[in-house]
């Protein structure tokens, strides 16, 4: 009876721990690679801006995006035009279709809200570029307030696990160990 009741607690506690484990590492790398996204659309906004203010031509941004892109090999980085500055400027090869199809853009595009959500094992946060009375000076089509575009990150979540498992696997074997002693 007590080898049996040790067992079943030891079972119990097992899977507590790794309940937990499971759980912190999960939250722990979500809010990694939420953090990550928002640092790299931001970064990648400011990168777009500085080209913008000079008056640069499209190749230019085309190179731009092309840089980010190269210097980011394992994130996918997309900034999708938005309605004024299509009128504008014109649309990009695809991003009728991509604006179309996703709903969670369409969305950013309506509400200019950011968005997050777990996709395919990467976590895909949608920034949206929203005109400023200085961007109004060049985007005449779009009034203070729309939004311009969207600039889409993705990701790898696989990337962020790693570190977070290098100190909660330690930290897991050690309270079952504890319990292990004190039961």
């Amino acid at each position: 009876l007590l080898t049996g009741v040790f067992l079943a607690g030891l079972l119990i506690t097992a899977l507590l721990v790794y309940s937990a484990f499971v759980s912190y590492r999960s939250g722990a790398v979500r809010d990694m690679a939420q953090d990550e996204a928002k640092r790299i659309s931001h970064l990648v906004f400011e990168h777009f801006y500085s080209v913008m203010r000079k008056g640069s031509n499209r190749s230019e941004i085309d190179d731009l995006v092309h840089h980010i892109q190269a210097q980011l090999p394992s994130y996918e980085v997309i900034i999708v035009r938005g309605e004024p500055v299509v009128q504008q400027f014109g649309d990009r090869p695809g991003q009728v279709e991509l604006r179309q199809k996703d709903a969670a853009l369409a969305e950013v595009f309506r509400s200019g809200q950011d968005f997050s959500e777990l996709s395919g094992g990467n976590l895909r946060y949608l920034f949206p570029v929203k005109v400023s009375p200085e961007c109004a000076g060049c985007h005449t089509s779009a009034q203070v307030g729309d939004v311009n575009g969207v600039i889409v990150v993705s990701v790898p979540m696989t990337a962020l696990e790693a570190p977070i498992a290098a100190i909660a696997y330690p930290i897991m074997f050690l309270a079952f160990g504890l319990v292990i002693v004190l039961l």
